[in-house]
């Protein structure tokens, strides 16, 4: 603003001094010669010319009082508009910076609102994303702890149905054994009877018919002892069925085992009757 203040007031001062000078010094010289070429007082009268040219020419303070006054106005005016100006430019410029401080608070206040809220946003969605994982992890470890729990079932299971299996095949040659025995003491009776049959007759026939009498006893027992065996084996494959049912659901390898157990023990029972059977019919016929 100081600038276009004095700028104002140079151009103010050489345009007054062009007025002047124009004005009181151009057009005076200029009116002078051409009177001067009209008419020339000093050639009518030489004595009286010097009066005459001290009267017509003015002083120098009449000549410059105007000027002085007219740029001494001017100049006041100058200054009167560039204080007007700067004023006016000095509440432009306060306007501007109140504006612009104003759309800086209010930009940053936005900025902050954008922020705090962004902040919130975002703190809200870590909360969020937190507690999915922390139930994804624990719907994991549940489903984990499951299926730990099914395995172990299983396990007992199979192992359940794996001593069932043997125990079935333990009571299966137990019996076998038994019909074994019992037959071998058949046999030797048997064996007795015919040596004592030897010595005498009516001591063999009579030895032969307890010895028949023995052997049917014998073959009842046998028959009854292979029916027992029939029997719990029966109930053996019953339980090793019903064992390697329960163990399919979650173990198909065991129920296979204890299956073939449980088979094989029916198959030993089975023989082990049907060669009491036989070893018994084999004493009645060797008496007979």
């Amino acid at each position: 603003m100081k600038t276009v203040f004095w700028l104002i007031i140079i151009i103010v001062l050489l345009a007054g001094g062009y007025y002047i000078y124009h004005t009181y010094l151009v057009k005076p010289e200029a009116a002078a010669g051409q009177a001067a070429v009209v008419q020339n007082p000093a050639q009518k009268d030489p004595a009286q010319a010097p009066e005459k040219k001290a009267k017509a020419e003015p002083t120098v303070d009449q000549m410059t009082k105007p000027a002085v006054e007219n740029v001494t106005k001017v100049t006041d005016e100058a200054a009167d508009k560039a204080a007007a100006a700067e004023k006016a430019a000095n509440a432009a410029a306060d306007k501007a910076a109140a504006d612009a401080k104003a759309a800086a608070d209010k930009a940053a206040a936005d900025a902050k609102a954008a922020a705090d809220k962004a902040a919130a946003d975002a703190a809200k969605a870590t909360e969020a994303a937190q507690a999915k994982a922390a139930a994804a992890e624990k719907s994991a470890d549940e489903a984990t702890a499951a299926a730990d729990k099914t395995a172990d079932e299983a396990t007992a299971k199979a192992a359940a149905a794996e001593k069932s299996a043997d125990t079935a095949t333990a009571a299966a040659d137990k019996t076998a054994d038994e019909a074994t025995v019992k037959a071998a003491a058949a046999e030797k009776s048997a064996a007795e009877a015919s040596a004592a049959a030897d010595k005498t007759a009516d001591e063999a026939t009579a030895k032969a018919a307890a010895a028949e009498k023995s052997a049917d006893e014998a073959a009842a027992k046998a028959d009854k002892a292979a029916d027992e065996a029939t029997s719990k084996a029966a109930d053996v494959e019953k339980s090793a069925d019903e064992a390697a049912a329960a163990a399919d659901k979650t173990a198909d390898e065991a129920a296979s085992k204890a299956s073939e157990t449980a088979k094989k023990a029916t198959d030993k029972a089975s023989e082990a009757a049907k060669n009491a059977t036989d070893d018994a019919d084999s004493a009645a016929d060797y008496l007979n």
